[in-house]
Formats: structure tokens, sequence, C-alpha cells
């Protein structure tokens, strides 16, 4: 590895999972979740945040996240949606709490 190659641009070059160990990119993907930009994540968004393919991704929030994540959606193109309890829970007013908690309970 050269001295200009980040463990970032390794990803992008070996297959998922092999340039970075699970405890790092579940730090990474909890980042890109709690960007402040975003109320909300996509799994397309986080990986062009993160420089992750899509199902590291998937796999890391299916396992090593599953407690963190809140999920919802889609949205108008079919996406998953995702963000931290505590993202939401800080970005989210009240009013928008509830519609989100009545609407996943109703489905």
């Amino acid at each position: 590895m050269s001295s200009q190659e980040t463990p970032e641009k390794r990803e992008t070059m070996a297959a998922p999972g092999l340039a970075f160990n699970t405890e790092k990119m579940r730090e990474v993907i909890l980042h890109a979740l709690e960007n402040s930009n975003y109320d909300w994540r996509t799994i397309d968004g986080l990986s062009r945040e993160t420089n992750l393919q899509p199902s590291t991704i998937q796999g890391v929030l299916d396992t090593a996240l599953a407690g963190d994540v809140v999920v919802s959606g889609p949205n108008e193109k079919g996406q998953a949606l995702y963000t931290t309890r505590r993202h939401y829970r800080e970005h989210a007013g009240k009013v928008n709490r509830f519609l989100t908690a009545a609407s996943n309970t109703f489905k």
C-alpha cells in the first residue's frame, strides 16, 4: 500500500469487507448516518459518502448497527431510508416523530 492510499480508497479496490474490519465500517457508516446535512439516508447515499459497496453497508446495517438504526420509507423511488435513533431524536420534530411512529404502526 502506498503512503497516499487510505482505507477508504482501498475499500473500492478490494472485495467488500477485506479493507475494513467490521468495527471500522460500523464507525464510518454511523458517522455518515449522523451527517447533519441529512435527516434520512439511502444505501446509495451512504455508499457515495463512505466509498463502501452498497452490499457492505446493508450487511453492517443489518448486523452491527441493527439496534442503533431506524428504518423508514420507502422514499418516492422505493428506497428504504435510514437514520440512527439518536440522530432522529435530535433532528425530527415531535409531530414528525409521532407521524412516523403512527405510519409504521398502521402499515
